[in-house]
């Protein structure tokens, strides 16, 4: 499995959606967070309560957005350590597509694997393209 950038799919995130901090990925767009993370590394997606939160389970560790160096106990996360709700894992990414549901952002998925693929720090000319 190659290595996660998960801070680098942060980065896209806030400038793609036009979000102030990190925190806002899960205040809305979660689901899209924990697909494109699945699209990338696998993993099993996971949901707690009626579309409360959504993220991502890899190697018996728990991410998020705003927990990207992962927690063994997925009640540990920031998002949702002051709530008690069920906690569901979905084996297949319809499931967890029909669920929560949304259509994956299949743009900002291919932009990840590019700025991935190239490994580049410098801005790519499509994140121009979406922030004019």
């Amino acid at each position: 499995m190659m290595k996660m950038q998960l801070s680098l799919i942060n980065r896209v995130f806030l400038l793609h959606y036009r979000l102030p901090n990190i925190v806002e990925i899960n205040c809305g767009w979660c689901m899209q967070w924990a697909y494109v993370v699945y699209c990338l590394y696998g993993g099993t997606l996971c949901s707690v309560g009626d579309r409360h939160h959504a993220f991502i389970k890899i190697d018996g560790k728990y991410y998020d957005s705003e927990c990207v160096q992962g927690t063994e106990d997925w009640r540990d996360l920031p998002c949702i350590v002051q709530i008690n709700f069920g906690y569901v894992e979905d084996e297949e990414s319809q499931h967890f597509i029909d669920r929560w549901y949304f259509t994956p952002n299949k743009k900002i998925l291919e932009n990840i694997k590019e700025l991935i693929n190239n490994n580049s720090q410098l801005r790519p000319k499509w994140l121009d393209r979406d922030l004019a």
